[in-house]
């Protein structure tokens, strides 16, 4: 797993030396969480996301809009079934954690990387 870490450490290292010779500020949060979806999509999901290097990736948009949740509704959808458990069931309400839509394209990612895995029979070095 080392090996593929410091795969995407050499990604992060190459692109903030770009901001490092041209004196360009850059945005942190936005660069350290492009890195850490890479690794996770390098080890997690055994694919390269690129996310450093194409901020439109879809895996950062749909990984992103899954923890951007309105928290005022969640909590409306929490008192509704804490206090009136037979109307949460009557109207159907569910407490949204995470964005559905999201979700599901990560579950979809996760299930094509396993079945990849399976058919292509290749192993990723992880030592």
């Amino acid at each position: 797993m080392t090996v593929l870490v410091n795969n995407v450490g050499d990604d992060f290292v190459q692109y903030l030396s770009k901001f490092s010779e041209s004196g360009d500020p850059f945005n942190a949060k936005d660069t350290f969480t492009n890195f850490t979806l890479d690794t996770i999509a390098s080890c997690g999901f055994g694919f390269e996301a690129r996310s450093l290097t194409n901020t439109e990736s879809q895996f950062r948009s749909m990984v992103t809009k899954s923890t951007d949740v309105n928290h005022v509704r969640q909590f409306g959808q929490y008192v509704i079934m804490a206090l009136f458990p037979s109307l949460s069931k009557l109207m159907n309400v569910e407490l949204d954690l995470f964005n559905r839509e999201a979700g599901n394209f990560v579950l979809d990612v996760l299930g094509q990387c396993i079945k990849e895995r399976r058919n292509s029979k290749v192993r990723r070095n992880v030592s």
